[in-house]
């Protein structure tokens, strides 16, 4: 995550040195206009499609490294195996038997977490909380606290609607996050102050 962000500072600064060097030179042809007009667009607004890029890469770095501690976890703790929740979640066994020990486990902790938000209320399906029940089937009862599950919710329901729907808001992201007060239709912009929090949040 630390270099992620750093990258994210660089290409803002990157941007901003880039625009102040073509603004001493005349545009050559259409393609320096229209870096021109979208470098000038960025800074102006904030640097908003760079903190989207970025927070885009964030959920997708914690929900990686979630998943494959649980599966290390399976992997190298066999006992974990047992807790009862396990007995439900059903694969192929020829998948199973046809992948390396640590795709194994991988493979089982998508079904688990599948098999939980299936059953589960609607919330667990979204931000960090499916991570959070698995942790309570090994009777870990600590929780992160509402804040900080309030923001990694937000952060996947913005993730998934820059990836999958050009960053307009639709019902789905709305019922997600009602306390953004936004409607559908509107564009998603992330700020740097809300790509903070995202990474704050997710390193605790």
């Amino acid at each position: 995550m630390d270099q992620d962000r750093l990258f994210g500072q660089c290409a803002k600064k990157g941007i901003e040195v880039y625009l102040r060097t073509v603004e001493r030179k005349e545009a050559e042809n259409d393609d320096q206009i229209v870096r021109r007009l979208i470098a000038g667009k960025e800074i102006k607004e904030g640097f908003p499609a760079v903190s989207a890029h970025h927070t885009a890469h964030l959920w997708d770095i914690l929900d990686a490294t979630l998943s494959d501690m649980f599966a290390l976890l399976f992997a190298s703790v066999p006992e974990t195996l047992k807790i009862p929740v396990l007995k439900k979640v059903r694969f192929s066994v020829a998948d199973f038997e046809g992948l390396p020990q640590p795709y194994r486990m991988r493979l089982v902790v998508k079904e688990l977490k599948w098999e939980l938000a299936r059953k589960g209320p609607t919330a667990r399906k979204y931000g960090v909380e499916i991570y959070e029940q698995i942790l309570r089937e090994f009777a870990v009862k600590d929780a992160a606290p509402k804040s900080v599950t309030k923001s990694l919710t937000e952060l996947r329901a913005v993730r998934n609607i820059i990836v999958h729907n050009m960053s307009i808001a639709d019902d789905h992201f709305m019922e997600q996050c009602p306390w953004l007060s936004m409607s559908p239709g509107a564009d998603v912009k992330v700020t740097d102050s809300q790509y903070t929090s995202y990474v704050s949040a997710a390193g605790i």
